[in-house]
């Protein structure tokens, strides 16, 4: 969803200026693969088993 700027007359997007601006996963996959990191550093998991578990938890579900 863009937002349209009356400062500088121009959309912008809650993407701009972050990693998922040039991905072409959806928002939501990426909001879900932060809390699952997050959640993991706060467990005592390492990132990469986090994301690992992650990815299969979207798989299932797309």
């Amino acid at each position: 969803m863009s937002y349209w700027r009356t400062d500088c007359r121009c959309y912008f997007s809650v993407k701009v200026g972050a990693v998922t601006q040039v991905s072409k996963l959806p928002l939501r996959k990426w909001v879900v693969w932060e809390k699952q990191t997050k959640t993991a550093a706060q467990g005592g998991i390492t990132q990469r088993s986090a994301t690992r578990k992650t990815l299969e938890k979207m798989s299932e579900v797309v």
